[in-house]
């Protein structure tokens, strides 16, 4: 079985071009309103939905940051 990750990776090296400052707050602000099934104003794919949150609550677990 194929999965089509393109949309997930694109995200991702955005996230990591950012200055390591701003990258917290993008993954609390841009990537989790992506990540939640009820903002359809993005055209994310359920995989992709999944694979943010895991990247999401990981990154979140790891800084000790809120969740």
């Amino acid at each position: 079985m194929k999965y089509d990750l393109d949309q997930f990776f694109q995200l991702i090296r955005i996230h990591h071009r950012l200055p390591p400052a701003s990258r917290f707050n993008d993954l609390l602000g841009r990537l989790s309103a992506m990540a939640d099934p009820a903002n359809q104003a993005f055209k994310v794919t359920d995989l992709t939905r999944r694979c943010l949150r895991r990247f999401i609550d990981r990154r979140v677990q790891i800084s000790g940051g809120p969740t």
